[in-house]
């Protein structure tokens, strides 16, 4: 393979590992500023996950990047939770209230 192959097939190879397989787009906006960006986070940290299993460090991190999602989920859903109560009282069963 002469050179300027090989730096093709290697920008290809960086553009490809570079690029994140889940984008944010718009569509996924629900108009709730801390929501939109806590699912922006979600989407970055499966982004983390994928990059490194692209580059051949996925365990190395997945761990790390498995307590993460936990975290995020029990942050995520307990925002959600206190923003449904919030705008449609009596939606949401409370714990506290049996």
């Amino acid at each position: 393979m002469d050179g300027d192959a090989r730096n093709i097939l290697l920008a290809r190879l960086q553009i490809s590992v570079s690029t994140s397989t889940f984008r944010w787009t718009e569509c996924y906006r629900v108009n709730i500023a801390l929501l939109d960006q806590q699912h922006q986070q979600m989407i970055d940290t499966v982004n983390e996950l994928d990059q490194a299993l692209r580059t051949g460090e996925g365990k190395s991190v997945v761990d790390a990047v498995l307590d993460k999602l936990v975290e995020y989920a029990l942050v995520h859903f307990t925002a959600e939770t206190a923003h449904a109560a919030a705008r449609l009282p009596g939606l949401v069963h409370s714990p506290d209230a049996a």
